[in-house]
């Protein structure tokens, strides 16, 4: 059984970013902004140091220092940051559809011949 379901979608704002201390940024390829942070030490599934924490409104990623620096990230200033991040919130969408699959019955018989 697919079942769809709408919910409201919500975005981070730009403030909290800024709150978490992280740098106000511009990408001058994209055209979109970011909150990026200091390096942070951990590291990622391939063994390369994870270095730089990316607060974006759809969410939080991590960048490697080697992405970042090869990337056309540029500070700007936090009026500027505020601004274009409300512009870019304004173009996300405001609800969500999701599909979800309900599998139900005994299933343990079959459980191995259905498909991922």
């Amino acid at each position: 059984i697919g079942i769809e379901a709408e919910e409201d979608q919500t975005y981070g704002t730009a403030q909290d970013a800024l709150d978490f201390g992280l740098t106000p940024m511009h990408n001058a390829a994209s055209g979109k902004v970011a909150a990026i942070g200091r390096p942070a030490s951990f590291m990622d599934d391939d063994s390369e140091a994870v270095l730089r924490r990316v607060r974006r409104p759809k969410g939080n990623s991590f960048t490697t220092d080697t992405a970042f620096e090869a990337s056309a990230w540029e500070p700007i200033s936090e009026q500027v940051f505020i601004k274009a991040w409300a512009h870019e919130v304004e173009e996300l969408p405001k609800t969500v559809i999701r599909r979800f699959y309900l599998l139900t019955g005994l299933l343990l018989p079959i459980w191995t011949r259905i498909p991922s």
